[in-house]
């Protein structure tokens, strides 16, 4: 019997140290530049986004009408939407904002569990000038690539 309190004392350690280990995200090699497009973290998260866009196309998921804002004399509007799965957790969120000189839209996609895999940011203003920002993310929220045009 004395070496029931030892051996619980052990088994709760073990257990405490293999539950602080899944806690901690695994190191992985950075993305190759020369073969980003065909990385498998990059291709899991494009399989991601397909399928949010997939989901919105077939009305499986809703988007919330967001706060929409600006004024006809400033000539500034923004505006957010939020779709939202079966479970109604946020799976893709979009901020627009614009003028008539420039415009600004950020797209964020979220896993399953709440984490942001995918953010695409574009701009364009009225002088032809444009730039886009693709950013992604692994299940641990850790930036794998960034693609800037």
């Amino acid at each position: 019997m004395p070496r029931l309190p030892v051996l619980l004392a052990a088994v709760s350690v073990a257990l405490a140290g293999e539950a602080s280990a899944r806690l901690v995200p695994p190191t992985s090699p950075p993305v190759a530049p020369a073969r980003w497009r065909s990385d498998p973290r990059v291709l899991a998260i494009r399989e991601l986004v397909r399928g949010h866009e997939a989901a919105l196309a077939r009305h499986a998921w809703r988007y919330d009408p967001g706060r929409r804002c600006g004024t006809a004399r400033r000539g500034f509007a923004a505006q957010t939407l939020a779709a939202r799965d079966g479970e109604g957790r946020i799976r893709k969120y979009v901020t627009a904002e614009g003028s008539e000189r420039s415009t600004y839209t950020i797209e964020h996609h979220y896993d399953g569990t709440g984490r942001l895999r995918f953010a695409l940011a574009r701009s364009s203003a009225a002088n032809g000038g444009r730039v886009e920002y693709r950013l992604f993310f692994d299940a641990w929220g850790r930036e794998v690539w960034r693609e800037v045009r």
